[in-house]
């Protein structure tokens, strides 16, 4: 399904499952730069799967993310990614990443109405549809966040694009036989 947040490709294969197997049992730091994540590195890209991805989309990096339970990655837009391919290794339902947009009931004849000191407080909720060991693409350079709702951590293998507009990612990974 593609629409401006996430695309979710049938087309591309499953991880291997020695990838699925080390995200699953990697150890996790916390790092600080560009942003605050938990992260461990992978063999993902040594795999022809990551090199195929590689010669598509050009420069391109790998890890694995971390949510702790009963968390939540604050609203934000990536700062060095234009999007990003992601894989739920182990995903609940009660884990969510969403973006927003601002409620075109928030604004009301141009005027900030539903604002508060200038704010909008109403925005439309858009939640990324993930499918377990499945590649779906976001589109990171709008507003989202990571709540994981679940007393279990939400583990994901991401794959960090960041020469390609998520326009053009899409038209390239659909090409991905």
């Amino acid at each position: 399904m593609y629409n401006k947040f996430f695309t979710n490709f049938p087309n591309l294969p499953d991880l291997p499952e020695h990838i699925i197997q080390e995200g699953l049992n990697a150890e996790f730091k916390l790092i600080s730069s560009p942003s605050r994540l938990y992260v461990a590195q992978t063999t993902f890209g040594d795999t022809d799967y990551y090199k195929k991805l590689q010669n598509t989309l050009g420069y391109i990096e790998t890890s694995f993310r971390y949510s702790p339970p009963m968390s939540c990655y604050d609203w934000h837009i990536d700062r060095r990614r234009t999007c990003g391919i992601l894989w739920p290794l182990k995903n609940n339902s009660d884990s969510s990443t969403l973006f927003r947009e601002v409620s075109k009931n928030d604004v009301q004849d141009g005027t900030t109405e539903g604002a508060v000191n200038g704010k909008n407080i109403f925005f439309d909720l858009i939640e990324a549809d993930y499918i377990t060991n499945r590649p779906t693409l976001l589109n990171t350079e709008y507003e989202h966040c990571v709540i994981n709702k679940s007393k279990e951590p939400r583990i994901i293998l991401a794959v960090s694009i960041f020469n390609v507009s998520y326009e053009d990612a899409i038209k390239l990974l659909q090409n991905i036989k």
